[in-house]
């Protein structure tokens, strides 16, 4: 009941800006799976370890946006249709089947799906020339592109140079990137330090929040992320708890520069700070914990 009534005060409050459409690009392995890559892929043949609220997350972005860009198709699937939605993994041929098996059981949106040829190609390069292609499609339109990806590899790199090569376009470049390692200090597993301009976020409430406050989503659809990710952030059961926050996971550099945004109405408010310390917690305890 009281979930509800929050839902509804935030309805109340909240305007709604249909702006331009948006094209979506997503990485998978760290970004929407907790695949583990710097960690041997230890989770890369498993269909059931998605960091959990990205694909309601993912649904709501496309279907409120009401994505109608001509010209962009699921190409890899043989057959021309609009979508918003685009996967491209740096995985080779030979896994692309648990890539598309991850993405249908969990239920993300269809869209098109572009994986690396041959395991020795270059993951940068197959990223930057793949995304090319989709956004020369559309690179005349007035287009919010949303780019998430993750710190572990190349991400960082292959998104700074996509948003270089269209800055001079009409395309709107929205970098996101999940901090799934830490980017220094005495940690086995180090990843990329983000580029300047990309936003960094550890769960679907984060970027929930980033869409809200773009005027991209609803406040009730940012509260049902919410409310997903808050009841495994404080389940006493250690494994719900690794659907948002694995325990390879070193997120405590999310807290250097994070600032609280100051528009958010002041019964958002109560309950961001809520989520907020309670990540801040588990982020401290594991940049205590050597690998």
């Amino acid at each position: 009941m009281v979930k509800l009534l929050f839902m509804f005060l935030f309805v109340l409050v909240t305007g709604w800006s249909h702006g331009a459409d948006i094209v979506l690009i997503s990485d998978i392995d760290d970004t929407l799976k907790r695949t583990h890559v710097l960690g041997n892929f230890s989770g890369g043949l498993s269909f059931d370890n998605d960091f959990t609220g990205l694909n309601t997350l993912y649904k709501t972005l496309i279907y409120r946006k009401n994505i109608s860009v001509v010209g962009l198709t699921s190409r890899d699937e043989g057959e021309q249709k609009r979508t918003g939605a685009y996967y491209v993994t740096g995985a080779p041929s030979f896994l692309n089947y648990w890539g598309r098996k991850f993405l249908k059981k969990n239920k993300f949106p269809e869209g098109g799906f572009y994986h690396k040829p041959d395991w020795g190609d270059s993951t940068y390069s197959f990223k930057v020339e793949t995304i090319e292609k989709i956004l020369k499609d559309c690179d005349e339109e007035e287009v919010e592109v949303v780019l998430i990806g993750d710190n572990g590899e190349k991400d960082p790199a292959a998104f700074e140079t996509i948003s270089q090569q269209f800055q001079n376009s009409k395309l709107k470049i929205t970098t996101y990137i999940h901090l799934v390692y830490a980017y220094s200090g005495l940690y086995k597993e180090t990843g990329v330090k983000p580029k300047a301009g990309q936003k960094m976020y550890l769960t679907a409430v984060d970027l929930a929040l980033d869409f809200y406050l773009k005027e991209w989503i609803y406040a009730n659809d940012l509260m049902m992320v919410y409310y997903d990710v808050m009841d495994k952030l404080n389940s006493s059961d250690s494994d719900e708890v690794k659907k948002v926050i694995p325990s390879w996971m070193k997120c405590h550099e999310f807290f250097d520069d994070f600032k609280m945004p100051r528009t958010l109405n002041h019964t958002m408010k109560i309950q961001m700070d809520i989520y907020y310390h309670k990540l801040r917690d588990i982020c401290h305890k594991r940049s205590l914990e050597l690998d």
